[in-house]
């Protein structure tokens, strides 16, 4: 981090040098820079220590999506659901790693728990997803790593429900065992 910053800042002392025009061209050059070194640095951790390399430079949009799924499990409000269902659905459609599909999925999932009636074209939403992997892929891998993933995603999810909804009976069990 310590590098990163530092080269931030050689770099931005150059940019205030020069005009606005310039500077934008200079800031998308460091950009670019910045992460062309961030992918070359996770490849190698990733590397090192066997795991799947995460796209380091969506983690921002993986987090947005953790902050939307928060939202809707604490809001009552439709149009709050409503923006949330539509970045979970954009991001669905152009998600660039499997990452970013399966935060999208899990918000698209919640909200239809919430209301199945509301965000009952989520399933279709997930058809018509497949169709278009399998129109823009000549090859089934894509459609079918989703597939699965969806399917997985799906289990995770109502073993999650689950375990909560245990939570919630063990909570009312312990409130009413101090009544008299």
């Amino acid at each position: 981090m310590e590098y990163l910053w530092s080269f931030l800042e050689r770099e931005w002392i150059d940019v205030t040098n020069k005009s606005i025009l310039d500077s934008q061209t200079k800031f998308d050059e460091v950009s670019n820079k910045v992460t062309k070194a961030l992918k070359n640095t996770g490849n190698f951790l990733n590397d090192l220590a066997g795991n799947e390399p995460i796209a380091l430079p969506h983690t921002l949009w993986f987090g947005i999506l953790d902050l939307a799924q928060n939202l809707i499990q604490k809001s009552t409000r439709t149009a709050t659901y409503g923006l949330c269902y539509y970045l979970a659905i954009e991001s669905l459609n152009k998600a660039p790693s499997s990452f970013i599909q399966f935060k999208a999925v899990e918000i698209l999932l919640h909200l239809h728990n919430i209301d199945s009636k509301m965000f009952s074209m989520i399933d279709d939403d997930f058809d018509q997803y497949i169709k278009e992997l399998n129109k823009n892929n000549k090859s089934s891998d894509f459609s079918e790593k989703f597939q699965n993933l969806l399917l997985f995603i799906k289990e995770k999810y109502l073993e999650d429900l689950k375990i909560l909804s245990e939570n919630i009976e063990k909570e009312k069990k312990g409130k009413g065992k101090g009544k008299v």
